[in-house]
């Protein structure tokens, strides 16, 4: 069994690593990304995640999304965005986890 707190911290940190893959690839991409790269991608990360979990409903949503559009390829702005987005939510996510970690210390 997952505690709240253990599931927040491997949704933080699946999302750092979603993060960091999406960059690598467009860093290794000119211009456009294969929607079906970018979905394996979300798959990937979310597939890390305990069952139930938002993150994981959320990128297998957008791994759907992604499988079943109509464009074959992503825009690397396209993609940038979406790194900022989970950029902030990550920032959000760790600010909480880190707000516990320092209330809990305080209670030793």
């Amino acid at each position: 069994m997952t505690t709240p707190h253990q599931r927040r911290v491997r949704e933080l940190e699946a999302s750092r690593r979603l993060q960091a893959e999406l960059q690598g690839l467009i860093d290794s991409h000119s211009g456009t990304i294969p929607s079906v790269v970018v979905a394996e991608a979300f798959e990937r990360a979310g597939g890390r995640l305990p069952e139930g979990s938002e993150e994981r409903l959320k990128f297998d949503d957008l791994a759907r999304g992604l499988r079943s559009r109509s464009a074959r390829y992503l825009g690397e702005d396209t993609l940038r965005r979406v790194i900022r987005t989970l950029r902030q939510r990550s920032d959000v996510i760790g600010a909480g986890i880190e707000a516990r970690d320092a209330r809990l210390r305080q209670k030793r």
